[in-house]
């Protein structure tokens, strides 16, 4: 089982009601299309050079391109059934936990094209960064931002994380 960090959508957490509506994370990556069967080397391509679609004057660097493909292969398929999801929210005060169901990963082609990458999650009600430390300490939840990154399992503490999020689905 494994704790990864999502990003839910920037600043504003626009997928945010997205996520509760679907029943999953939902990520864009629509640059690249439908790379449920691709690999690596072929969602770099499809990836790289390309306009992003908000900002067409702005071209998909070849590093852009490299760490989209790693982060789709992770969701992809790295994210697995019973792993936990962190997704911070209003600028990391409050945090969305979600735990991953079965068959996580799906391409729907017929949503917004903004949210055609899913994977299925039972979300739990939203808890903020003061009851995580509260429980694990102020260390901890310094360690779950996202950053740069849409997708990332943190290094330190995955035990105390998924005991944590164990709890929340347990009541």
């Amino acid at each position: 089982m494994t704790v990864w960090i999502i990003a839910a959508g920037g600043a504003g957490e626009p997928f945010l009601p997205v996520f509760r509506e679907y029943k999953a994370a939902v990520f864009s990556y629509k640059e690249g299309g439908d790379t449920s069967k691709m690999t690596e080397a072929e969602m770099i391509a499809a990836f790289e050079g390309k306009p992003y679609l908000e900002t067409p004057r702005k071209i998909i660097s070849s590093d852009n391109a490299r760490r989209y493909a790693r982060e789709m292969i992770k969701i992809r398929d790295h994210v697995e059934r019973g792993d936990y999801l962190y997704a911070p929210l209003k600028k990391n005060t409050e945090f969305l936990i979600g735990r991953v169901k079965k068959d996580p990963y799906r391409y729907e082609p017929e949503h917004d094209r903004d949210h055609r990458h899913l994977v299925r999650t039972k979300w739990a009600p939203t808890v903020t960064a003061a009851e995580i430390a509260e429980e694990l300490g102020a260390l901890v939840v310094s360690k779950l931002p996202t950053f740069r990154h849409t997708i990332r399992a943190p290094k330190v503490y995955q035990a105390e994380l998924t005991a944590y999020a164990d709890k929340l689905f347990q009541q």
